[in-house]
């Protein structure tokens, strides 16, 4: 579904969408290892449940200032099954050993809003000046239930077992603000911005199986980062008789820290286990190229970047 009206100096835009799938997928497996062959037939069916959408609003203030913001959206549940027995034969007399049965589940939910609130003012004489700022999110929560049940060549008498239980959600913030100019100068365009980014994110790993407690920590942790960037540029492209030039380069600062924090073992005794790490550096990233386009059907470009 797609609206979208304007009335004199304000356009008023949306468009939502919806996606509901149902996806089985079959595997079958044959691995040799040592002396075991692997054999396995596994039935996947994955479900997804999808709702996206975008909304916003330009006011025209006059010819030269433009005011908009927009809300856009995407609402993900899934959920994703695995079943089908492994099958362990000792190869040298073809003899069936034991047989494992895994059968898995998972549900995601994946939720992202991102918010934009822009302006722009334009001049005729070819001045530029566009500014915006964004906030986002993302929201994940996925729990996962892993049996393994291990059982004689019957397919009944057990041998051994484990049962996991994973709740990995993670939270994701994003902030920017942004400003870009450009105008013309000396016969060319020359460009100047900067923009401000700050992430944070928290992440929790928590996992418990059929074992002790402190065991149940030791496969755990919690990590958290936080990361903002301060960058500044400046471009500059001029055409020639036949030739195209642009160069610029742009400068980013960055700070950023992680935090982890889990368990250890040490001498038998479950301890804090804390790995913080800091980081804070200035970097430039130059650019240049060269196009030859004196003649239209052949073009030649020579180009260098410096990127992460």
């Amino acid at each position: 579904v797609n609206l979208n009206h304007r009335n004199g100096k304000i356009n008023v835009f949306g468009s939502y969408n919806y996606n509901n799938g149902d996806y089985l997928m079959k595997i079958n497996m044959r691995k040799e290892q040592f002396d075991t062959l692997f054999a396995q037939s596994n039935r996947m069916v994955f479900q997804n449940n999808t709702h996206g959408f975008k909304t916003g609003v330009d006011y025209f203030m006059d010819k030269k200032n433009t005011l908009g913001a927009v809300i856009t959206g995407n609402l993900a549940k899934n959920d994703f099954n695995t079943a089908g027995p492994m099958y362990f034969t000792y190869m040298p007399t073809n003899e069936l050993v034991r047989i494992l049965n895994a059968t898995n589940h998972n549900d995601m939910k994946r939720d992202n809003i991102n918010t934009n609130i822009n302006f722009k003012h334009t001049e005729a004489d070819g001045r530029d000046l566009n500014i915006d700022a964004d906030y986002g999110f993302f929201k994940i929560n996925s729990v996962q239930y892993q049996p393994n049940h291990y059982v004689e060549k019957d397919g009944v008498t057990p041998i051994s077992h484990t049962i996991s239980d994973i709740i990995a959600p993670t939270d994701i913030d994003l902030f920017s603000l942004k400003v870009d100019y450009e105008q013309n100068y000396k016969g060319g365009k020359l460009g100047v911005g900067g923009k401000i980014g700050v992430v944070n994110t928290g992440n929790n790993f928590n996992r418990t199986d059929d074992l002790s407690v402190s065991d149940d920590l030791l496969i755990s942790n919690v990590f958290d980062y936080k990361e903002n960037i301060n960058a500044l540029y400046v471009n500059y492209n001029k055409q020639l008789k036949g030739l195209m030039i642009q160069f610029g380069v742009r400068a980013e600062n960055t700070h950023s820290k992680g935090i982890s924090s889990g368990f250890e073992k040490q001498n038998g005794n479950t301890k804090n286990l804390d790995s913080t790490f800091k980081r804070d550096y200035t970097d430039f990233f130059p650019s240049a190229s060269i196009s030859f386009n004196k003649n239209p059907m052949n073009q030649w470009t020579v180009s260098y970047s410096r990127r992460i």
